[in-house]
């Protein structure tokens, strides 16, 4: 398992809502544009097989593009939260 798999899968599995933060706290070299970018391809990923998995993903994004400040992950991370509220409406209407 590569370093980059490796930290995505600690963020998908965490159970609280301030461990994605505090994962992220801990790696200071992770918290840059291209790893809300590697966020964003591991949401795509998983959101169609695990909404939970795909929400901690995403709230891990939004938490680090509000860390670094950065408007053009912020978007990227808007169209995301998106993309998650129309899995779980579909998935609500399917059950």
């Amino acid at each position: 398992m590569s370093d980059t798999t490796s930290w995505i899968e600690q963020v998908a599995a965490t159970t609280t809502d301030a461990a994605p933060g505090n994962l992220l706290v801990a790696r200071p070299e992770l918290q840059n544009p291209d790893s809300i970018d590697l966020l964003a391809e591991a949401f795509l990923k998983v959101a169609t097989d695990d909404v939970r998995k795909a929400d901690r993903i995403a709230r891990a994004a939004a938490w680090l593009a509000e860390r670094i400040d950065d408007d053009r992950c912020r978007g990227g991370q808007a169209v995301g939260t998106g993309l998650e509220c129309q899995l779980q409406r579909l998935l609500r209407q399917q059950r």
